[in-house]
């Protein structure tokens, strides 16, 4: 088992550039489709490391996001590629259910990979902690209290 829940999702729609000159019926629509993409994706991954949400969640969240733009030959802006982003980073969060201001992530461009993606890598620790420090231990994770005393 891996210590990370890793989301794949699709390169950002050109639309979602900051640099984009377009209507802004267009530009909701393309918001809307990335972010229906990231939380269906998400959810999915969430569910298969069965994932749950603590009931109050308020530490930072950091995890890491790869950006793996597409080998086009074209040049990528980091600041917009992380711009282009935010629908994703929304997804993520209603997938997750809690609120994105928790959100710390850290970004790194790779190398370019056919049509593109984004890879989150979630670490499934700091899922754990914030749970126990809710809920309180998995008792079948932790050592009894009486072998602890000693």
């Amino acid at each position: 088992m891996t210590n990370t829940i890793r989301i794949r999702l699709t390169w950002p729609s050109r639309h979602l550039s900051p640099n984009a000159r377009l209507h802004w019926a267009q530009r909701h629509k393309a918001v809307r489709a990335a972010r229906a993409e990231a939380f269906v994706l998400a959810k999915q991954a969430l569910a298969d490391h069965q994932w749950q949400r603590p009931r109050e969640l308020s530490r930072p969240i950091t995890f890491t996001v790869s950006l793996l733009p597409p080998a086009n030959g074209r040049r990528r802006d980091f600041d917009n590629a992380i711009a282009s982003l935010k629908p994703l980073l929304d997804g993520l969060a209603d997938a997750m259910a809690v609120n994105d201001h928790l959100f710390r992530p850290v970004f790194r461009m790779a190398n370019a990979e056919g049509r593109g993606a984004v890879i989150v890598d979630l670490p499934i620790e700091a899922a754990q902690e914030a749970r126990e420090r809710e809920v309180g231990p998995d008792p079948s994770t932790s050592a009894p209290e009486w072998l602890e005393a000693s």
